[in-house]
C-alpha cells in the first residue's frame, strides 16, 4: 500500500474511532448519524447510486441480467475455482493477497463472482439439504447474493484445504485478513453477531469490497454494511442540503 494513501486513511480512522461517541457503538443509522454527523471525507457521489456501495441482500436484490464488468484476479485460488472481480476490486485483492504473503501467510481464492443463475442452483440446492429455514441462514436466494455484484470475494487457506468453515477466523490468515482487509477497500461482510441484521449467520472467509476510505470509515464505526449504508444517505444528505434562504 503506498504510503500517502495509508497515512490518509489511517487519519481517517483515528478521526472517527477516537470519537468519544464512538464507544456507544449505535446500530441505528439515525443513532449513528447523531454521534457522527461528519464522515471524516467529502463523499463525492449519492451512496444510493455508487456503484461499488451497492447494498444487495434479501430486501434489496437484482435483477437477473445484472452483471458487472469482469477480470480475473492473478491470485491463488482453488482448483476449478471462479474468482472473476470488478476490475478495480480484483487489483485490490491482489494487493491484499501480497500483503498476506510478505506476512508469510497463503491465502486461497475460492469464490468471486457467481451469476443470477448460478446462485439460484446454489440456493435451490440447500434449501433440498437443510430445508427452507436452514438454508436461508446459510445461502442467498437469487438476487441476494453480493457475488452477483462482482465486489465479494469468499477467501480460505492451505491449512483448511482450502474449505469455506468457520475455523478461518482462527487461523493466522483468517485473523490477518479481519485486522488488514480494511487497508485495501474490504470489509468482513457477515460477522455473527450482526445476523440479526444482515440475515446471514457470521462467514469470516466473505470479504466485500467497498473502496478504502470507505471500509476504514465502516471499521473504526464497527456497524454492519445495512447501517452503514442508511448512514451514508444521512451524510449525503445533509452534505447536498440547500442553504436556507435568508
Amino acid at each position: 500500500m503506498q504510503p500517502k494513501r495509508f497515512c490518509s486513511l489511517l487519519i481517517c480512522l483515528c478521526l472517527l474511532a477516537g470519537a468519544p461517541a464512538a464507544l456507544a457503538k449505535p446500530t441505528h443509522a439515525e443513532a449513528l448519524f447523531a454521534a457522527h454527523p461528519e464522515l471524516g471525507f467529502p463523499l463525492t457521489q449519492d451512496p444510493q447510486t455508487d456503484p461499488l456501495l451497492m447494498l444487495v441482500n434479501r430486501q434489496h436484490r437484482l435483477d437477473a441480467r445484472f452483471k458487472p464488468e469482469l477480470v480475473t484476479p492473478k491470485v491463488a485460488k482453488k482448483r476449478g475455482a471462479d474468482i472473476d472481480l470488478h476490475p478495480e476490486a480484483a487489483r485490490a485483492l491482489e494487493r491484499l493477497f501480497d500483503a498476506a504473503k510478505a506476512e508469510g501467510l497463503s491465502l486461497s481464492a475460492i469464490s468471486g463472482y457467481r451469476s443470477y443463475g448460478t446462485q439460484r442452483t446454489i440456493y435451490e440446492r440447500s434449501v433440498e439439504r437443510n430445508g427452507q429455514a436452514r438454508a436461508d441462514r446459510m445461502s442467498a436466494p437469487p438476487g441476494a447474493s453480493e457475488h452477483q455484484t462482482g465486489l465479494a470475494m469468499d477467501v480460505s487457506c492451505k491449512s483448511l484445504d482450502h474449505e469455506l468453515t468457520s475455523a478461518f477466523s482462527r487461523k493466522p490468515e483468517g485473523k490477518w485478513v479481519a485486522a488488514h482487509c480494511s487497508e485495501y477497500g474490504f470489509i468482513l461482510r457477515y460477522r455473527k453477531e450482526w445476523q440479526d441484521i444482515t440475515g446471514y449467520q457470521g462467514e469470516p472467509w466473505h470479504i466485500r469490497y467497498i473502496g478504502p476510505q470507505h471500509a476504514a470509515a465502516i471499521t473504526a464505526l464497527d456497524v454492519p454494511f445495512e447501517t452503514y449504508h442508511a448512514y451514508l444517505a444521512l451524510v449525503w444528505q445533509q452534505q447536498n442540503e440547500a442553504p436556507a434562504v435568508p
